[in-house]
């Protein structure tokens, strides 16, 4: 890590609390209407979360070269209607067969998808529930649930997407009730899509740990996704085949972390990174919806190896990947929340408080935690020097003083 000099240190302690109030003073509406457009209007754009940005594209049916959608980031469910209410945009709920969305046509196609959920195709069935669960819309997708015929789902390939992502939004809406597992646990033995089936087994290996707590059944789950991935054709499917390598050993990662089994961790972290590498370089700029999954899958990488050096208790590598992480996705509120959470653990107090007002910030949150970050700035002292300037940065390049494109509406944050 690069180390300040006296002066440069001093010089940087003494403006950073100006840096940040003058941050904080300059951008609500502007840095809260780009960041949030596409969630609340499904208008595309380059703007925001990389996982946002998916949500036109599943909505509109254009998933490039992929035959089923692949988008992995949920944010919590009801996060796209508590914004609606904190921006003050009026906006008609989805779902409502009376909801007409006057200008909005982007949502009133997908509103007559979901009224009409019943005589859609099954793939056309799988993209409307994968744009629900990346607009934190999973409480209406888990009333389309009922709607489904699962045995004729389960001996369909694109039924089996429509399925999965049905389990997507169960393990949202109810985090706790197994019946998601089950569907996941279905999934991953039937034979006539060997994509979803891998994909199943690592969502239901991932949710072992994360929500579950228990390592057994998340071993077992991986244990089949290793061996439905190599039923994947390869061939034929050559980028959907790298993403589930690199989401095998994601979750592999994972769960090693959890077993404080390193050797396991550190061939696990080197797979899932080898594999995402790959697929990036699978990718191109007019395939738009792979492109986004391979960035979006290459984020999640990033994360497991910051929370990965955090729990080495390595600020060193914590500020490699915090740096490649806002590099990848720094329009994402929770990539400043989570290097706020990880830089505290490592002891990196100042850059802590500083991605903490960086959340803020871009979430459209504006003061909150810029006084943590003010009263960490004049008392702490910096773990990395590079760091700090990198969030800085950051930050100044996306708060930007041109006057902002509207979200339709007149936006202001309560």
């Amino acid at each position: 890590m690069r180390r300040f000099s006296c002066a440069e240190r001093y010089a940087t302690r003494t403006v950073l609390p100006t840096r940040v109030k003058h941050m904080s003073d300059a951008t609500a509406v502007s840095v809260t209407s780009r960041v949030w457009r596409t969630l609340l209007t499904l208008l595309p754009s380059s703007a925001g979360p990389i996982a946002i940005q998916h949500a036109p594209l599943t909505a509109r049916g254009q998933l490039g070269s992929l035959r089923e959608p692949f988008s992995s980031i949920q944010y919590p469910t009801g996060t796209r209607a508590h914004l609606i209410d904190a921006v003050g945009q009026v906006l008609e709920p989805l779902g409502a067969a009376a909801s007409t969305f006057d200008g909005h046509p982007e949502l009133a196609q997908l509103n007559a998808d979901i009224v009409r959920f019943r005589d859609l195709t099954m793939i056309r069935r799988a993209e409307v529930l994968s744009c629900l669960n990346c607009m934190t819309e999973q409480r209406v997708a888990f009333q389309l649930v009922p709607a489904l015929s699962w045995a004729e789902h389960y001996a369909d390939p694109d039924g089996c997407c429509v399925l999965y992502e049905a389990a997507r939004s169960l393990i949202r809406v109810k985090p706790q009730d197994q019946q998601s597992r089950r569907v996941l646990e279905r999934i991953s033995r039937q034979d006539v899509n060997p994509r979803l089936a891998t994909a199943a087994a690592i969502q239901l290996g991932a949710a072992s740990v994360r929500l579950d707590h228990d390592l057994d059944a998340a071993a077992k789950a991986l244990d089949v996704a290793d061996q439905r991935r190599a039923e994947v054709d390869r061939t034929d499917t050559p980028f959907v085949a790298d993403l589930l390598d690199s989401r095998y050993y994601r979750a592999l990662a994972l769960l090693a972390l959890k077993q404080r089994d390193f050797k396991l961790l550190r061939s696990s972290m080197d797979g899932t990174m080898t594999a995402a590498m790959a697929l990036m370089a699978r990718t191109t700029p007019a395939d738009e919806y792979p492109l986004l999954v391979a960035r979006e899958n290459m984020r999640l990488v990033v994360e497991v190896h910051l929370v990965a050096a955090t729990g080495a208790e390595k600020p060193d590598q914590f500020s490699r990947w915090a740096k490649r992480l806002l590099d990848l996705d720094p329009e994402d509120p929770f990539t400043w929340q989570y290097l706020s959470i990880y830089g505290a653990r490592c002891g990196c107090v100042v850059e802590a408080a500083l991605a903490a007002s960086g959340m803020a910030i871009i979430g459209g949150l504006d003061h909150v935690g810029v006084s943590e970050a003010l009263g960490a700035a004049r008392v702490g002292d910096f773990r990395d020097d590079d760091l700090v300037e990198k969030i800085l940065g950051t930050l100044e390049s996306l708060v930007r003083p041109e006057k902002p494109a509207r979200i339709e509406q007149p936006m202001s944050v309560a």
